[in-house]
């Protein structure tokens, strides 16, 4: 192998690790974020699932009624409370209500439309404040970002599953940019460093 070449795949290999580097820095951050979102919307949407939940009967014996369900101080339709804030929901945003023993009471699906992913395979036994990543039942490829939220007298848990379509392909787009960036950057620096060096060389060339 030539000086020459030996020279331009060292720069190239040193750029492409900077480039890597960079790409995966860039994704994590963007998933991170994009994850703390989807968090942040199971935390509004408790509301407008704990309304539909308790509207199904979904609720623990003894227990008061869930966030936004109808009563003084809950929402009603046309007032823009829960029922409207479901229509701001992900399309397939899933709730389900369990007592203290993690006996399941109920379930429901918020913003349901056509194509609604399959229901996410929850583990068995969830906390108040644990957040779990799952996949859906069956071999769907579709994922779900669940938390659960347990009430005030602490008889029930309202879990709410947020599917993460949109998230995964907003990741799946940003890595397909990232890859043409990374390619399209190291053939112009392989072309430009090629010439450069050859420009470089000559003075040894001529000695040789």
């Amino acid at each position: 192998m030539s000086l020459r070449t030996r020279l331009v795949a060292t720069l190239l290999v040193l750029a492409a690790a900077g480039l890597l580097a960079l790409g995966g820095i860039t994704y994590a951050t963007q998933r991170s974020f994009l994850i703390q979102r989807v968090d942040d919307q199971a935390s509004s949407a408790l509301g407008a699932v704990g309304h539909q939940l308790d509207e199904h009967g979904a609720r623990a014996p003894g227990a008061p009624l869930g966030p936004g369900a109808p009563g003084p101080r809950g929402g009603r339709p046309g007032d823009g409370g829960p029922d409207r804030e479901a229509f701001d929901l992900p399309s397939g945003t899933y709730g389900q209500r369990r007592d203290a023993s993690g006996k399941v009471l109920g379930s429901v699906v918020v913003s349901a439309v056509v194509g609604t992913p399959a229901a996410p395979a929850l583990p068995a036994r969830m906390r108040a404040g644990q957040t779990v990543t799952v996949p859906a039942k069956g071999d769907s490829g579709v994922s779900y970002r669940a938390r659960a939220f347990g009430d005030e007298s602490g008889r029930g848990v309202t879990i709410v599953a947020i599917p993460l379509t949109g998230v995964n392909g907003s990741l799946h787009r940003l890595l397909l940019v990232e890859g043409l960036v990374v390619a399209g950057v190291l053939l112009l620096l392989a072309g430009a460093s090629w010439v450069l060096v050859r420009i470089g060389l000559r003075p040894l060339d001529r000695i040789g």
